[in-house]
Parts: structure tokens; sequence; C-alpha cells
């Protein structure tokens, strides 16, 4: 069975995830959604409405469900993340390099692509 507890801790587990992989601070995301209390959130001091969910939701661009994901989720993906590295070490120095530059440019495009969708969405 699923608890209250449970649920917190999924979203607050969620909320640390999302918001690092786009790259965002806690004052970054409180400002972007509404939410001034975004540390207290991941810290677990603080439970979360389901509008308050909405609104990181939206900030952060992601589905809702996303925070309700069981942290087993993210386990497959550090096995993915670890297969990666391995393949990485693998590589000639060189490879390395155009790996390095290809992620670089890649999350420049990608931060590039986030700024305009949230400056549209603020027009």
């Amino acid at each position: 069975m699923v608890t209250k507890e449970d649920i917190d801790n999924r979203i607050r587990y969620n909320l640390t995830r999302l918001r690092m992989e786009a790259g965002l601070s806690q004052d970054d995301l409180a400002r972007w959604s509404g939410v001034k209390h975004v540390s207290r959130v991941e810290a677990g001091t603080v439970s979360v409405s389901k509008n308050t969910v909405a609104r990181l939701a939206n900030a952060l661009d992601v589905d809702i469900s996303e925070f309700y994901q069981p942290e087993e989720s993210f386990l497959n993906k550090l096995d993915a993340l670890s297969t990666l590295s391995k393949l990485f070490r693998e590589c000639t120095p060189k490879g390395q390099r155009l790996v390095l530059r290809f992620v670089s440019s890649f999350q420049e495009y990608e931060k590039g692509i986030n700024f305009l969708s949230k400056k549209s969405i603020q027009t």
C-alpha cells in the first residue's frame, strides 16, 4: 500500500531530480513556478498540494506524472549512465573530446530551447 509519506517522498525526490536535469537552482525554480518554498519541499519539511505540483510541472515543462514516478525508474537511468560511462572510458582521448564537445553543444541547444519556450509562456 502506498502511503501519503511515500507520495511525499516521490514528489520530493522527483522534484530534485527534475530541477537538476533542467539545470535550475532552487531559487530559479521558485521564481519560474511562483512556489516560494522549493527548498523546503526538497528537504521534506513541507508537503505540497496538487496545485503546487501542477505549478512546478508547468515551470519545469514536464508532465505532472513525472512527480509520482517511483525511484526505481531513476535506478534504470543510472544503469544506462553506468553503461555509457564505461563506453566513454573505452574511447580514445580524441573520441572522448568529440563526445564531450557534442554533449556541451547539445546542452547549450537545450538551454536555448528552454529559454525560448519559457519566454513565450511569459508573453
